[in-house]
């Protein structure tokens, strides 16, 4: 499972990284970052959560 992150529309609320089971993401500074795509999988749940749709699952 691939998750990316659509950083035009990311509005980097870091809600993915507090709902991710798998700690996928991390926020810091006002940014949203991919940090273990491999533990990504495939729950959907930051996908459900985020509001600006920016999150994408291939």
């Amino acid at each position: 499972m691939a998750v990316s992150i659509n950083y035009d529309l990311c509005e980097a609320s870091g809600v993915c990284a507090t709902v991710c089971p798998e700690d996928v993401f991390e926020h810091h500074g006002g940014r949203t970052a991919i940090v273990k795509p491999e533990a990504c999988t495939g729950c959907w749940i930051c996908v459900e959560h985020c509001v600006s749709g920016a999150i994408e699952l291939d």
